[in-house]
């Protein structure tokens, strides 16, 4: 039997922050969404693991190594079972970067990291898994790496680059669907795309 939770903690940064994600300086000036860390937690056995998603452009490995030490230490869990992931959204920040290295920010950001894993764990319950996968109806993905003319490749090397042979790959138009339904709790989805 497998055993799945869920938590979110908003952890959206003080106006005045920069933005990452483009080419010239851009701050934010209001809040449109919040920025969110969602934390599943999946137990199977003795075996927990936590993956969380962060609405960040990217973190830097020395924030995302505390982050996970700081979880391991307060949860037990091993270093090997908490994942990080981010969203790539370029009307965020990044922590541990820019502008967004205000000590005070990043601080409440490490500790939100620990309690969005430690909520998801005590949100453990009994779960159904069901999955399920589909092509978009419409091609939406590209691909960004390109081999080019003098034998390398490079992601993002300008649009119409005469140097650019061809994509290193396919793009993948697939969205993919993992739902955990739980008894008397509500589902947890997990979308790829």
């Amino acid at each position: 039997m497998i055993q799945a939770g869920f938590a979110r903690v908003d952890v959206t940064p003080q106006l005045g922050t920069p933005l990452t994600g483009y080419f010239r300086t851009r701050i934010s000036e209001g809040i449109l969404d919040p920025l969110e860390l969602n934390a599943v937690a999946l137990k199977s056995g003795e075996d927990t693991v936590v993956i969380i998603t962060g609405d960040f452009m990217y973190t830097e490995e020395k924030e995302v190594t505390c982050y996970r030490k700081l979880i391991a230490a307060e949860t037990g869990l091993p270093l090997d079972h908490i994942f990080y992931q981010t969203i790539h959204q370029h009307t965020s920040t990044t922590p541990g970067k820019g502008g967004a290295v205000d000590r005070t920010y990043q601080d409440l950001l490490c500790r939100k990291f620990v309690d969005v894993a430690k909520m998801a764990m005590d949100d453990l319950s009994d779960a159904k898994v069901f999955i399920a996968e589909k092509e978009t109806a419409e091609p939406v993905a590209f691909v960004r790496r390109y081999y080019m003319k003098n034998g390398s490749i490079k992601t993002n090397p300008g649009y119409l680059n005469p140097d650019i042979l061809r994509p290193v790959g396919e793009a993948d138009n697939t969205v993919r669907l993992v739902r955990f339904k739980r008894d008397g709790k509500n589902d947890i989805a997990l979308v790829g795309f």
